[in-house]
């Protein structure tokens, strides 16, 4: 009894839709990211670059992608007493000012 063209394609659709979203482990952020000042965006491969500092003396930053595949947004970001990246500049450390 020959199969149906239906179910073979369903069997076909369904292991590409299984393989397609089946993932390898991680073991982390891959040490080829690397960071700038000591910055890392949680092991994303971007880097956050200094481009300034606002009248209040933060550094601000944006992101740079590590690979052509990355896209990043333009915005302007600052760096927390926590070291963590947000958008607000009212949150961010300024700079001391050397004596």
């Amino acid at each position: 009894m020959p199969i149906r063209p239906s179910i073979t394609l369903t069997a076909l659709i369904a292991s590409l839709l299984l393989t397609a979203c089946s993932t390898t482990a991680s073991s982390g952020p891959s040490p080829q990211y690397g960071t700038l000042d000591g910055v890392l965006a949680a092991g994303a491969p971007v880097r956050f670059v200094p481009v300034g500092t606002d009248e209040q003396g933060c550094t601000q930053y944006t992101k740079k992608p590590l690979r052509d595949d990355i896209l990043v947004d333009t915005g302007i970001w600052y760096r927390t007493a926590d070291d963590r990246f947000v958008l607000d500049a009212n949150r961010c450390v300024p700079e001391r000012a050397s004596p």
